[in-house]
């Protein structure tokens, strides 16, 4: 297909610089879990490991083995991302890894205009206390420490138990956290370029569906069952929401205390692509997922009006049932566009009607069509010759 893989391009940008780390060396290798906050903070912590001289070595992303090992491991009901934390650390035992990462983030920097409040979901932070709770690991220790990156006193306090628990200096821990802030602030100013980009050149040119979500849920391919791959072998281009100028939208005349970070993004993004006539939205969930058992009907409300897809999804969803909803919805789409573009033509019949009544001289200039009105001259047989 000739439709740009946006996906491919945001996961080359997330992923930057990385190598995976080779044989062992005299440097410590931390193990990360390929999910949750990894989606959207890895340029965070491939800086911050890099700059401390530290291996970071991740786990595959997720695939049939690793969702084996979930279900094999994991003993909490909660979302399947969350639950995908026991299948990637179960993997990541067998790379040879000294710790694994899981940090406890209870809330980010930046929040959307107005909102006081920027917090991530409990189950990010809880992720290591549950894997820890569940299985073994052995010898290998989980570090989850709680992270405040939205209130600087309270980070720093963070960072010196962090820097703590890794045996390193808070003054290498802090100048690595800088380093590791500019890199995310740099991932995000790349995906608003590159978005910008591809709304003005491919928008108009493609049935354009942005995918509404967590990272977690429509950038693991493993968790959307190939989704954005699905779309455009459809003909549509998948747009990541993070493409958009979420943090130009203000949202606080209907949600003023949206409390999750990701409700912010979402209804930001909902209120860009209602008010865009080329986007459309598909709302990706995952069963059991509590914030967006709000957050869901309040996207539900104001995109009242213009149709969008929701899909849930968990370990037991299967990609035909994706495709077959997908395609059924872009259909729909086209049938919308049909019927606006009918309502149009009778528009603009009914007040040619109107002007052929007042004048008569411009009844003679009308030439009907089943698609189009034309102006010109006719012949015997209704066949016009008009300019168009």
């Amino acid at each position: 297909t000739d439709i740009p893989d946006l996906y491919a391009e945001r996961q080359a940008l997330l992923m930057g610089d990385y190598v995976e780390p080779g044989e062992r060396s005299n440097r410590v290798r931390i193990g990360m879990p390929r999910t949750l906050q990894f989606y959207d903070m890895f340029p965070y912590w491939r800086t911050f490991f890099d700059a401390l001289d530290m291996d970071l070595v991740l786990s595959s992303e997720t695939n049939p083995m690793i969702s084996r090992y979930t279900k094999e491991t994991a003993v909490a009901e909660i979302c399947y991302p969350a639950k995908l934390a026991y299948g990637h650390v179960y993997e990541l035992l067998n790379k040879d890894v000294d710790l694994l990462f899981m940090p406890a983030i209870i809330n980010r920097e930046n929040p959307a205009p107005q909102q006081t409040e920027n917090t991530y979901c409990v189950f990010i932070r809880a992720a290591g206390d549950m894997v820890r709770a569940g299985m073994s690991t052995g010898d290998v220790p989980i570090v989850s420490p709680p992270l405040h990156l939205q209130w600087d006193r309270v980070k720093q306090r963070d960072l010196k138990r962090l820097a703590k628990e890794l045996g390193v200096p808070y003054r290498r821990v802090a100048k690595a956290e800088e380093a590791a802030r500019t890199a995310q602030q740099e991932f995000y100013a790349q995906l608003r370029k590159r978005g910008d980009e591809a709304l003005a050149k491919y928008a108009d040119k493609y049935p354009a569906v942005v995918l509404v979500g967590r990272p977690y849920n429509t950038a693991d391919p493993g968790v959307s069952q190939n989704l954005p791959y699905e779309l455009r072998k459809l003909g549509a281009l998948p747009i990541p929401m993070d493409y958009l100028p979420l943090k130009s939208v203000d949202i606080t005349d209907l949600h003023p205390n949206m409390f999750w970070r990701s409700g912010q993004d979402i209804l930001s993004a909902c209120r860009l692509i209602r008010e865009d006539e080329r986007l459309y939205g598909v709302y990706v969930s995952s069963f059991n997922c509590g914030p967006d058992s709000f957050i869901l009907s309040y996207f539900r409300r104001m995109m009242a009006g213009k149709p969008f897809l929701e899909l849930e999804v968990d370990e037991h969803t299967g990609e035909a049932g994706i495709v077959t909803r997908i395609e059924a919805f872009l259909e729909s789409l086209q049938t919308r566009e049909w019927m606006l573009s009918e309502a149009n033509y009778r528009d603009n019949v009914a007040d040619m009607a109107s002007n052929a009544r007042r004048d008569p001289a411009v009844a003679s200039e009308i030439v009907w069509t089943p698609t189009q009105i034309q102006f010109g001259t006719s012949d015997a047989h209704g066949n016009g010759h008009g300019n168009g």
